[in-house]
């Protein structure tokens, strides 16, 4: 029996990651050092084709977006109109708005994950561009169609729907 038990000790002394991946930012250094539950031990940055984006949204663009809707992302570090963007789907939208640090005139924010369908940018030709973990990018979710007449006349509509009414 004390064999057993030692074994599910030895058993529970094993942390295994859910992800392939490269591990950053080791917390615990130290032989027979303590954690609390729930503290991060360590960080992986997965090695996965696909690439998760975590975005934040403003609560005045929530009312059209929904999980899995395309979205086209636009890698800050390398300009779109040369290097073009990574498609994606809208993975995961948080149900109520987050906020980190009013105080500093940060505006409430609803957190999103943005899954890719790959994780390379082709470039000029036989040259790959890798995406690394840290680098900022832009979203645009696709929410709806309209021809280039409805951009150019809503202006003029919007004038004239508000123009003959009364208070």
């Amino acid at each position: 029996q004390n064999m057993a038990q030692r074994k599910s000790q030895l058993e529970l002394n094993d942390l295994r990651a859910p992800v392939h991946g490269v591990v950053k930012n080791v917390r615990i250094t130290t032989l027979g050092g303590v954690i609390r539950p729930g503290e991060e031990v360590m960080q992986i940055v997965p090695l996965e084709d696909d690439l998760i984006i975590q975005a934040k949204i403003s609560p005045a663009d929530i009312a059209f977006l929904k999980p899995g809707q395309d979205v086209a992302v636009k890698i800050d570090t390398y300009d779109y109109t040369v290097y073009g963007q990574l498609a994606g789907k809208l993975a995961y939208i948080s149900a109520d708005t987050l906020s980190e640090d009013l105080r500093q005139g940060e505006q409430p924010y609803y957190r999103a994950q943005v899954r890719t369908t790959g994780r390379q940018f082709s470039g000029k030709p036989n040259e790959k561009l890798e995406i690394q973990p840290g680098m900022t990018a832009t979203i645009e979710v696709k929410t709806g169609q309209r021809t280039v007449f409805q951009y150019l006349t809503k202006p003029i509509s919007k004038t004239f729907s508000q123009a003959l009414g009364e208070r």
